[in-house]
């Protein structure tokens, strides 16, 4: 595995985690009863949603970043 195959590996995993922990204190507040095993599944299933949500987000901001530095930064007339 190259460099930026591990650098975008150790990207994701704090994301992995923190959905995982979320899922599981949903479960447990909830007193379900699922595996760890069902966990890990679930949040595999959500995890291309989440990467679409995230992305989607992202590209929001930066567009409205770059309106606010147009319009900030336009000459005067």
């Amino acid at each position: 595995m190259g460099k930026k195959e591990m650098k975008k590996v150790s990207e994701m995993r704090p994301i992995e985690d923190n959905i995982k922990k979320i899922v599981e204190k949903v479960i447990e507040e909830r007193e379900l009863n699922l595996a760890a095993e069902d966990v890990k599944v679930i949040v595999k299933e959500i995890m291309p949603d989440i990467d679409k949500m995230i992305s989607r987000k992202v590209k929001q901001h930066f567009h409205a970043m770059g309106l606010m530095l147009m319009e900030n930064f336009k000459p005067e007339d």
